[in-house]
């Protein structure tokens, strides 16, 4: 369950892993019918690495695997949680989610179709925690970092790209920006992130050798990139679920050191706005919010400070393509909605 980091024992999925192991249909059900393989056939415990995006992704997945390991068989469950490794891992790449767009210059450039072709910046970062059970593939020689704690390169991105990535989307579609690239385009938005940047990495704790502003500064430069055609409102979506790790937590620590927290307050400030005024939310909280009436929509005003536009009530261009915007009705994110820069 993403709220807890716990198996969603009620899913129905689950319940059907419980009672057929051997014929599982959820991803951790397969992983564990094929540790419970390994083990009855006296092979070495495996490592199991995450090429996900989550945060802390590689403690979940092993509690998750222990635990229906142990519904299924109280001593599988322990073998997996004493003997198997499940390294945390993080990527720092911005993967913007397919468009149709996207769909038609592949297929000119390949003369066939591709129904989700992945779009991607030049630069990629690759992290893993160096835990594995009996040796490992050379990940150094395809580029990864390989680290005893992968958490502060985490924070570093959650608080510091993902961070500035939130505050440029909801900022960004006040002001009627389609693109991060268009965003960062406006002066005052663009110092209003580096100001962002700087406050976030008075909270982090990196090790020796990283360059929290030279890292900072390398990705207003990554944000620039107009080839990407990041939306703004693409990464506008699930914010009640982007916030707290990207700038609520952040805030708390800027509070504990006495520091102020304008920034960060005015990005959530501007997530507020965008939900009050946006026609469709896509949240996991828009339902029950809504039902509490407190994410109704205010009467729309606009006027202009400092040079930049500020609406009450996004442009009409905005909106329409934030409504686009919105994952497949399989309910499942579109590639790149969890991805590195969203």
């Amino acid at each position: 369950m993403p709220a807890t980091g716990t198996l969603d024992e009620a899913h129905p999925d689950i319940q059907h892993d419980l009672t057929h192991p051997h014929a599982p249909r959820s991803a951790p059900g397969f992983l564990v019918a094929a540790l419970a393989r390994r083990r009855a056939a006296g092979l070495l415990p495996p490592t199991v690495l995450c090429c996900d995006n989550l945060p802390r992704n590689g403690v979940t997945l092993h509690r998750l695997l222990a635990r229906l390991g142990a519904q299924t068989d109280p001593s599988l469950g322990a073998w997996i949680e004493d003997k198997v490794a499940c390294p945390d891992t993080m990527v720092d790449r911005i993967v913007p989610a397919t468009t149709d767009a996207d769909r038609a210059r592949v297929a000119a450039a390949l003369g066939m179709e591709d129904a989700w072709p992945v779009v991607a910046e030049p630069f990629l970062q690759w992290v893993i925690e160096d835990r594995f059970t009996a040796g490992r593939p050379d990940f150094e020689a395809c580029g990864a970092t390989l680290v005893s704690d992968v958490a502060p390169f985490e924070a570093m991105k959650l608080r510091i790209l993902n961070a500035a990535h939130s505050a440029i989307a909801y900022l960004g579609l006040l002001v009627g920006d389609a693109t991060v690239a268009d965003a960062v385009q406006v002066p005052a938005l663009d110092d209003f992130v580096r100001g962002l940047m700087r406050d976030a990495a008075q909270t982090l704790s990196v090790p020796p050798g990283i360059d929290v502003s030279g890292y900072g500064q390398a990705l207003m430069e990554r944000f620039a990139n107009p080839a990407l055609q990041h939306r703004t409102a693409q990464i506008a979506l699930d914010g009640s679920q982007k916030l707290p790790p990207r700038l609520l937590d952040a805030m708390r620590d800027r509070l504990d050191q006495g520091l102020p927290v304008a920034r960060h307050a005015m990005a959530v400030a501007a997530w507020m706005q965008h939900i009050a005024t946006c026609p469709i939310v896509q949240d996991p909280l828009a339902e029950a919010a809504g039902a509490r009436g407190l994410w109704r929509r205010p009467g729309g005003t606009a006027r202009r400070r400092g040079g930049v536009r500020r609406s009450a009530d996004p442009p009409r261009s905005a909106r329409r393509d934030h409504c686009r915007a919105r994952p497949a009705a399989t309910g499942r994110p579109a590639p790149g909605s969890a991805g590195a820069g969203q």
